[in-house]
């Protein structure tokens, strides 16, 4: 019986020296990503700085564009293959509007930051 009870008390310390070991070594996995976090989110935000500098330009070009159709008057519209040609590149330049400001990498983001 007193055998039985000093091995129990040695698996015992064991495993408590295991889940003390265990524990340290995530704490020190938290440690090394929280050291990463904020060089994701410097590159995080420099992405988006990039991505809003791109639709600001495009804007511009989307601005330039408009008034040069508004000064031509009724010119783009007065015969059928301007007219088409000037709705076509309206949708396709919606569309890549569109595309640039559903362009979010913050899923990406987060993705990496709960993977570590």
């Amino acid at each position: 019986m007193l055998l039985w009870t000093g091995f129990n008390m040695f698996l015992l310390i064991a495993t408590i020296s295991a889940e003390f070991y265990t524990s340290l070594t995530l704490l020190k996995t938290i440690i090394g990503a929280e050291r990463n976090i904020p060089v994701m989110i410097n590159d995080y935000v420099e992405k988006e700085l990039k991505r809003l500098d791109y639709l600001k330009k495009f804007v511009q070009k989307l601005q330039n564009h408009n008034d040069k159709t508004i000064k031509d008057g009724g010119k783009a519209t007065r015969y059928p293959i301007n007219a088409f040609l000037l709705k076509k590149g309206i949708i396709t330049n919606w569309n890549k509007a569109v595309k640039i400001m559903r362009s979010n990498s913050a899923d990406d983001v987060l993705r990496n930051v709960t993977r570590q």
